[in-house]
């Protein structure tokens, strides 16, 4: 499976929102807002798995609805504007560049939703006849985004079963796996691909980059401190014991590992220098 990383403009976050530095929710909410830092901008990724049974899509990032001032009441607007400042260009969003890459998002089988914040979801109407695929916890907790058209083909995922380190999990095709890594949301999922040498772990917003799944930091913007936590341990357990190349959505670094291929550096892990994933 060949993997193509899509960069759909970048974002701005507070510090704190990045890394917590409280467990409790209130706290961590107040820190975020009173912070005055902001993070360099950071690049916002969709994507694209290239799968004998059609092209996956795991997350459509950010559009120009972003820039909306009227979405979500006038609170939730307010608390976005001094949390996260998106900049993205009509050119950027994820249909004209799947177009660039030679793919016509019509012909996406699946596409993937680890979460349904508008960095991940927004991109949604560009994909007419795949079925979007979200965990049933992350719809019931959040519910459509307010850009979605009526026609959007939603698949919820109950879990069925266990896969390595993870509880929960549902094989979504061949080699691709969807597992629940609960804390950013309610509902947060990952997406595994996977052959026999090696795996790329979609992660979302598990963490932010690989240097937080590392050490072990939680952001300071999840919705669950101790559901996060315990996420990031099951994706290092994971890691440890498969050859992963680590793939969260606002790493800069993301593309780079995925076009070397080069693993989570965890006890046991080996470079995988052969495996077909990027």
């Amino acid at each position: 499976m060949h993997i193509h990383a899509v960069r759909t403009g970048t974002v701005r976050l507070k510090r704190r929102y990045v890394t917590a530095r409280w467990r409790r929710r209130p706290l961590r909410f107040l820190d975020v807002l009173a912070d005055r830092t902001w993070t360099a901008p950071l690049p916002v990724y969709a994507w694209v798995v290239d799968h004998p049974a059609g092209p996956i899509v795991v997350d459509t990032g950010a559009t120009v609805a972003c820039y909306d001032s009227g979405r979500g009441g006038w609170l939730s607007t307010r608390v976005a504007r001094r949390t996260e400042w998106f900049d993205v260009a009509p050119e950027e969003e994820v249909g004209p560049q799947l177009r660039s890459l030679g793919i016509d998002p019509n012909d996406v089988r699946w596409v993937v939703l680890t979460r349904l914040a508008s960095d991940h979801a927004d991109g949604v109407p560009y994909f007419r006849n795949a079925d979007v695929v979200v965990s049933r916890r992350e719809w019931d907790s959040v519910g459509a985004p307010d850009v979605w058209p009526s026609w959007v083909r939603r698949r919820l995922v109950d879990y069925d079963g266990s896969f390595e380190s993870f509880p929960e999990s549902h094989a979504l095709a061949e080699g691709v796996v969807l597992v629940a890594t609960p804390g950013a949301t309610p509902g947060h999922q990952s997406v595994i691909c996977h052959n026999d040498e090696c795996a790329a772990f979609l992660a979302g917003d598990a963490t932010f980059t690989q240097a937080q799944l590392l050490t072990g930091a939680v952001a300071g913007g999840v919705d669950d401190y101790d559901a996060a936590a315990r996420s990031i341990e099951r994706i290092r357990a994971f890691a440890a014991e498969t050859p992963t190349v680590y793939l969260p959505s606002h790493d800069p670094d993301a593309p780079h590992r995925l076009r070397r291929r080069e693993t989570v550096p965890l006890a046991h892990a080996e470079q995988a220098v052969d495996a077909p994933l990027t």
